[in-house]
This record gives C-alpha cells, structure tokens and sequence, in this order.
C-alpha cells in the first residue's frame, strides 16, 4: 500500500509548521536573552558593580567618575597645576 497524495501533503505542512514553530521560539528566546543581559548590565551600572571593569565578556573602553551631567572631553589633559592656577583667575 502506498501513500496518497493527501497524506503527503499532510506531512508536509506538518512538517512546515513545526519548522515555522521553532524559528518563532528560537527568534523569541534570543530576543528574550538579549534583553534580559541589557536589563542586567543597566542594573550593574546603577549598582557600580566592580566586576564590570574586569568581567569576562565586558569591553570597557574608559571609566570615568565624575558628577551627573559633566561633559567628557577626549584627549584632554588636565592637570592640578592647570586646575589650580585656572581656579585662581577664577576667584580673582
């Protein structure tokens, strides 16, 4: 006994959907990780986790500490001298 032409289409789309069902779950759990580690590192930046500076898996270019709403400067020197003697002129 053969198969039908029915069944054969039966399998197929069968078939079809379990593929189409699992590229939907797999897009859904790496989505799902992939927010789930931003969410963790927003929470270990506001935690001022240690490990981030040297955790595997980590790219840090620079660490900065500095009050909320300063205003990095790349490739600027400052110095205690440069400072002081600015914040004299400044008081004069």
């Amino acid at each position: 006994m053969g198969r039908t032409h029915a069944e054969d289409g039966g399998r197929r789309l069968i078939g079809e959907l379990l593929i189409v069902a699992g590229s939907i779950i797999l897009a859904f759990v790496v989505w799902w990780f992939h927010i789930r580690r931003h969410a963790l590192l927003d929470a270990r930046i506001q935690n001022a986790d240690p490990s981030l500076l040297t955790g595997p898996g980590v790219r840090t270019e620079s660490a900065i500490q500095a009050p909320e709403g300063s205003v990095v400067l790349p490739y600027t020197v400052v110095s205690p001298e440069t400072t002081v003697s600015q914040n004299r002129s400044d008081q004069m």
